[in-house]
Parts: C-alpha cells; sequence; structure tokens
C-alpha cells in the first residue's frame, strides 16, 4: 500500500503544479497586467493559511500549516505551501525507509508567514508579481513581504476577517473589555 501511495503521490503534485501554472496564467491574461516599471506583469492574490490545530489567537503550537495565493481574478490556486514540524514514523522512531515531509523547525507562529513569501517569490519565479494583496490582519506576514520581496506591494484588508475582527472587538466591548477596543487601530 506505502509503495503505490508514494506512487499516486508524485502524480499528484506533478499534476497540482500543472494547475498552478495553468491558473497562473490564466490570472495574468485576465488581469490588466502592469509591465511599466518591470519586465514582469503585476497581479491582484489572496492569500491566507490554516492550521492543523485551532490557536485562537493565543496558542500557536500547531505541528502543521498550509497556505496558498489564490488569483484575485482567476479564483484558482496558483501557489499551495505545507509546514510540518513533525513526522509520525520518524517520531515514533519506526524503521522504515519513507518520504518524510517535515520541513519546518521554527515557531509555529512562523508558519504561515514564511508559505506566503515563498509564495511571492515562487509567483515571480514563474513569471508575475503580485503587487496588491488581499488578506487578513496577520501581524507577521506583511511586514516580512516588504522585508523579502524587493517590489512595492499594496495589502488590502480581506472583508471576511475584517467584518468578524470587528464582530470580535464589539462583542469585548459589550463583555466590559474596553481595553482590546483601545488597543485596536
Amino acid at each position: 500500500y506505502s509503495k503505490i501511495e508514494e506512487k499516486i503521490g508524485i502524480i499528484l503534485k506533478k499534476e497540482a503544479e500543472k494547475s498552478m501554472d495553468n491558473a497562473l496564467q490564466e490570472e495574468i491574461n485576465k488581469s490588466n497586467v502592469n509591465c511599466s516599471n518591470s519586465k514582469l506583469p503585476t497581479i491582484c492574490a489572496i492569500g491566507d493559511a490554516q492550521w492543523s490545530k485551532r490557536s485562537y489567537n493565543q496558542n500557536y503550537a500547531a505541528n502543521a500549516c498550509c497556505g496558498c495565493l489564490i488569483g484575485s481574478q482567476s479564483h484558482k490556486v496558483m501557489y499551495l505551501g505545507v509546514r510540518n514540524k513533525s513526522c509520525y514514523i520518524c517520531n515514533n522512531k519506526i524503521n522504515k525507509q519513507h518520504t518524510c515531509y517535515k520541513n519546518w523547525n521554527k515557531s509555529s507562529s512562523e508558519m504561515e508567514s514564511s508559505i506566503i513569501c515563498e509564495g511571492f517569490q515562487n509567483i515571480k519565479k514563474r513569471g508575475a508579481k503580485i503587487s496588491k494583496f488581499i488578506a487578513d490582519a496577520d501581524a507577521n506576514t506583511y511586514p516580512l513581504l516588504r522585508i523579502t520581496c524587493d517590489w512595492e506591494i499594496q495589502k488590502l484588508a480581506c472583508a471576511n476577517h475584517l467584518a468578524r475582527n470587528i464582530f470580535l472587538y464589539v462583542d469585548n466591548w459589550r463583555k466590559g473589555n474596553k481595553k482590546v477596543v483601545k488597543n485596536y487601530k
């Protein structure tokens, strides 16, 4: 079963990469591309990540994180990245030849920004620059993008995350936690 799973995994990875290349090309074609200051077309992407474990904004101890960049015009995945802090086979000292997917040794809270920054660089290597980025109000990702990317990026707030955050702040205010609202900017 493991050998078949391995073969299917290789095929799925190749097909996913082809699909993401097609999605990027479709995004470039559908976008009103601007190549004035750069040789690469500029596009807009929507990005986010999800954890293997709920953090509730306080316990960032997930062992895995998956993030993606989606074209704002094509609505298709242009990049997908994964971070794994552990491997079941390695952790349990099972003496078995396997493909180990452990690829992260740093803090769990750094996974999302790492994936998104890697995605920006990956898309640049594949022929476009993301100049507009629609995302949540993650405190780490955008500042890291400004450091790692050598081009101007405009960050736009995601309406879903913005509405949820407004609800949370109003709810905290209602419950008497005025400190949360006071510190919100």
